[in-house]
């Protein structure tokens, strides 16, 4: 048994951690100026993979982050809930 077999998260222990930080990136947008949204964030870790991507605006960081990372592993659960025969989400 390794040492990560032990850890028990509850449902609403979860939720209640995304909802705070759900609010905290609210919070930080809201605040966000004109220009601070358009300044550029250099992403050093994506460029060999995406050298596209190798900065975007502050706001394109919280919409990729927040919004289509999210999305990704949404679809990933979704993928192992269909190779185990369950229900994905009820869309």
């Amino acid at each position: 048994m390794n040492r990560f077999s032990a850890v028990r998260l509850h449902i609403d222990d979860v939720l209640e951690y995304a909802e705070a930080v759900a609010a905290s990136l609210q919070e930080y947008a809201d605040g966000l100026s004109d220009a601070e949204g358009a300044e550029q964030i250099p992403l050093p870790l994506f460029a060999p993979i995406y050298p596209m991507l190798d900065s975007m605006s502050r706001a394109e960081v919280l919409a990729f982050f927040c919004i289509g990372h999210t999305a990704e592993h949404l679809g990933e659960v979704q993928y192992i809930k269909g190779l185990l025969g369950l229900t994905g989400a009820p869309m």
